[in-house]
């Protein structure tokens, strides 16, 4: 939670000054905001034989996951998930995957998660490792 220090010389400036900190610190009243993120401008990168950068950009500050697999993994309903990036609440995303397979077809999908818990995933992609 962020502090600030307010001073307030009436009753309307308190609630004001209140209002302001409680919106700066994201999501103060739960009830208020049930719209989930959207997820854009999904994007494979830097592919290679081993690896692939994948981002993507919110319109709202967001935690983030990648869920991937391979086409067998997926057959199987098995996916590796990156759990939610560590604290921080980005509009703009970015997972490196390392250790995958050359000439191998992955699916993944990008997740989301708002200060108010609000989840969003972004459809499901592919791409093909490097031979």
């Amino acid at each position: 939670m962020v502090s600030k220090m307010v001073r307030a010389t009436s009753l309307v400036s308190l609630a004001i000054a209140l209002f302001f900190v409680l919106a700066s610190t994201g999501c103060g009243d739960k009830d208020k905001d049930t719209i989930p993120p959207i997820i854009a401008n999904v994007e494979v990168t830097d592919l290679s034989e081993t690896s692939a950068t994948i981002t993507w950009t919110t319109d709202e500050p967001c935690l983030s996951e990648i869920e991937y697999g391979s086409a067998t993994m997926s057959a199987h309903g098995q996916f590796v998930s990156y759990p939610f990036n560590d604290s921080s609440y980005l509009l703009s995303h970015c997972y490196e995957l390392r250790l995958l397979t050359a000439n191998t077809t992955y699916y993944f999908r990008a997740r989301s998660i708002d200060k108010c818990g609000n989840e969003a995933a972004s459809e499901n992609f592919t791409f093909t490792t490097l031979s």
